[in-house]
């Protein structure tokens, strides 16, 4: 079920304090409509759709949050987008809310179903005088039925996508050729997740893209306290499971790189090929300690200085040097939630081990390693080479 809030604001004046959009309140008066359902049920849903003005445009705006908690809230967040009305769009929607009344607010929260709730925020509203109601059950279906089709064209249009698991909701992001093996990417920490890179990403992997359908994963949007890296693991092959995906091709990137190896052991029969770039099978005393270093510098809102120790690890000299502004500059976007996350992650890779556990992966193995590897070291690549007995490639000269 769904939980919708309306807002949107007119002015005019009317009897009984009652306004009607088209009369009391003009078109020039509108700034900002919200329609809001939420539900108390399981699973739980919260569905918003936004129209708002600014410098004279109109604006579409969609969010959907589902969980398997309540309320939900901005963390439970799977799916949003904003796009500009054309002048057609927004005629359309207007006319739809002409003949409507806005009075004054009267929030009830004493039903479990809640919604929708309509609010019209106009330039004469006094603050309150902003529930909305359309002129008849028509118009208001209509209205519903064209928001829905603006956020599934929004939605169409996005790469990044969500799949909810037992923790919440978590984000990949899909392109490729649908014909082909499936390939699932997991990336490695990170303050900020790579699902903001997400054209770039595409870019990145065209090559790729050519022969296999692609799928690259976030971690779930809010990481639980104590969590761990098997964790990840169920978490990730939840989500597989849940868009029909029960066999693929792995490839984990340093921590994703932790996770592939565990679903590798854990799940065999759905790893077909594993690819492992720039991993280790097991966190040593030396890596812990640095670990520790960026933990150290997130709890204290350090966010430069966690950047530039991040990087200086991570890239090579070169490349660090060459966008050291850059690098640092890219913690500014992080949210509270982002730090949160990441001091998780940090917990859950520090105490990773499963070397003695390697020899239950069966399927074929290939090793990417760096020679500038300041994280886990080359040794670590030479290391899960000799256990498995596989193929392998090292990068010299890169972080």
């Amino acid at each position: 079920m769904l939980l919708l809030s309306t807002a949107i604001l007119f002015t005019g004046a009317g009897c009984n304090n009652q306004y009607e959009v088209g009369k009391n309140i003009k078109e020039e008066d509108i700034n900002e409509f919200y329609w809001t359902v939420s539900t108390s049920t399981y699973p739980p849903h919260f569905q918003r759709y936004r129209i708002y003005k600014d410098n004279n445009t109109f604006y579409f705006y969609f969010e959907t949050r589902e969980g398997n908690r309540f309320p939900l809230t901005e963390e439970d967040i799977v799916s949003s987008g904003t796009k500009e009305l054309s002048a057609d769009e927004w005629q359309s929607l207007y006319e739809l809310l002409c003949g409507g009344t806005v009075t004054k607010r009267s929030e009830d929260t004493s039903s479990g179903n809640k919604g929708p709730f309509c609010y019209l925020y106009w330039s004469k509203d006094k603050g309150d005088i902003q529930q909305f109601s359309f002129e008849n059950q028509a118009k208001k279906n209509s209205f519903e039925e064209k928001c829905q089709a603006l956020m599934e064209s929004l939605k169409e249009n996005d790469p990044v996508k969500y799949v909810i698991t037992e923790n919440g909701p978590m984000r990949y992001i899909h392109f490729g050729n649908s014909e082909g093996k499936n390939l699932v990417i997991l990336p490695g920490l990170s303050l900020v997740s790579v699902m903001n890179y997400a054209d770039s990403i595409i870019n990145a992997y065209s090559l790729l893209a050519e022969n296999y359908n692609v799928y690259l994963f976030d971690h779930v949007n809010v990481e639980p306290q104590g969590y761990t890296v098997s964790w990840m693991a169920e978490n990730t092959v939840e989500a597989l499971r849940a868009l029909g995906i029960e066999k693929t091709i792995l490839m984990g990137v340093s921590m994703g790189g932790m996770v592939s190896q565990t679903i590798a052991i854990d799940y065999p029969n759905m790893v077909e090929d594993l690819i492992l770039c720039s991993t280790t099978s097991q966190i040593t005393s030396e890596q812990k300690e640095l670990l520790e270093s960026w933990k150290s510098l997130a709890q204290n809102g350090d966010i430069n200085s966690l950047m530039a120790a991040f990087g200086e690890k991570v890239y090579s000299p070169s490349f660090y040097e060459t966008y050291r502004e850059t690098i640092i500059a890219s913690g500014q976007g992080a949210s509270e939630l982002d730090k949160k996350n990441f001091l998780v992650s940090l917990d859950a890779i520090s105490d990773f081990d499963v070397s003695e556990e390697l020899g239950k992966i069966k399927c074929p193995v290939f090793i990417i390693g760096a020679g500038e590897d300041q994280v886990v070291g080359v040794q670590a690549t030479y290391d899960i080479v000799e256990k498995l007995n596989c193929s392998y490639y090292i990068y010299e000269g890169y972080g």
